[in-house]
């Protein structure tokens, strides 16, 4: 290799490798496209529902605020598709009626201003259901933790997923499983998003890893730890 090609190779591997902040997070952005994990499969199978308005409860509101469910309703419809998924006969309506009823939302404010009760728990949930569980997890470093949400999935526990949109609004998502390399998602804003790169792609967030979109997990399941 003459000595500019090798100057030239020198730089693009020292701007490949100064983009990732650790070597940790750049294996782990290597696994999701590529080895013999790309190979692996998990598929869980619970229902998919939406949040938006052309589903029954898309324009109910939450809590005692005019708060509606299409626009807020994300983490409570991911809740409902999860337990759906474990035989509980509920949808994100009814557990939404459920949890107004139950007085379980709280009270939001914005700049001082009050807007109501319609603020969500995830503790919330399992009052309602006595028996269910609740494991949370913060954001995706690396490989680690990768391979400890494939490990729920392999247990047969599907995540809700808190995941940035347009790197700025929150939005929760249902990942219950794994293929090719990348997660597999239930969006309840727009199931045309299939995989966790595709909707890091779709909520322009431009991460060059898609897990870094996911900012905390949380895992409902029935029985013990």
């Amino acid at each position: 290799m003459s000595p500019d090609r090798l100057r030239l190779a020198s730089l693009g591997l020292f701007l490949f490798l100064g983009f990732y902040p650790n070597s940790q997070a750049q294996a782990a952005a290597q696994a999701l496209h590529a080895g013999p994990e790309a190979k692996e499969e998990i598929r869980l199978s619970p229902p998919y529902y939406g949040q938006t308005l052309d589903w029954p409860w898309g324009g109910d509101f939450m809590g005692d605020a005019r708060a509606l469910f299409a626009d807020n309703g994300c983490i409570v419809t991911c809740a409902a598709m999860s337990l759906s998924g474990f035989g509980y006969d509920i949808d994100p309506g009814r557990l939404n009626a459920a949890l107004i009823k139950a007085g379980l939302y709280t009270q939001m404010s914005f700049r001082g201003e009050a807007l109501g009760r319609m603020g969500f728990s995830y503790e919330s949930i399992p009052k309602l259901f006595p028996g269910l569980r609740l494991k949370m997890r913060g954001k995706l470093k690396g490989q680690a933790d990768i391979d400890s949400l494939k490990a729920e999935l392999a247990a047969g526990r599907p995540l809700i997923a808190t995941v940035l949109f347009r790197k700025s609004y929150n939005h929760a998502i249902l990942i219950y499983g794994w293929s090719g390399g990348d997660f597999l998602i239930h969006d309840p804003m727009d199931q045309r998003n299939k995989t966790l790169t595709q909707y890091n792609r779709a909520a322009e967030n431009a991460f060059e890893r898609a897990f870094d979109c996911v900012i905390g997990t949380a895992v409902y399941y029935p029985g013990s730890p």
